[in-house]
């Protein structure tokens, strides 16, 4: 018994340059092509991939997926983990959050800490 590792690659990578709506060589392409945010991400793609995942794994009683993040994708999963339609709690069984990314001043940032 081993585990799967998947390696997700969304949207603005150069893994990911090609669609099926955009001519990236166009500067109308490019634009249309990167007019999205993090939100969306974690609205739409976050879901998708794990689904797939799940889909992909279900003949070996895969249920469940932890996941692991590092920067924008953190910010990416909070946003997908946030959401009630997402399901979560029946397709993760955790999300690691690595280096997450956080814009803000630190004269006004103020967060308790503590084990949970």
């Amino acid at each position: 018994m081993g585990y799967d590792v998947w390696i997700a690659c969304t949207r603005g990578r150069p893994c990911s340059d090609t669609h099926r709506d955009y001519d990236l060589s166009t500067s109308e392409g490019r634009q249309g092509y990167f007019d999205y945010t993090y939100e969306e991400i974690g609205r739409e793609d976050i879901a998708s991939i794990l689904d797939m995942i799940i889909e992909e794994r279900i003949d070996r009683e895969c249920s469940k997926v932890t996941l692991v993040t590092h920067g924008t994708a953190a910010n990416e999963a909070l946003v997908a983990a946030s959401i009630d339609s997402n399901s979560w709690s029946s397709k993760v069984s955790k999300i690691v959050n690595l280096a997450p990314c956080l814009n803000t001043e630190l004269e006004n940032f103020w967060l308790p800490v503590k084990d949970v």
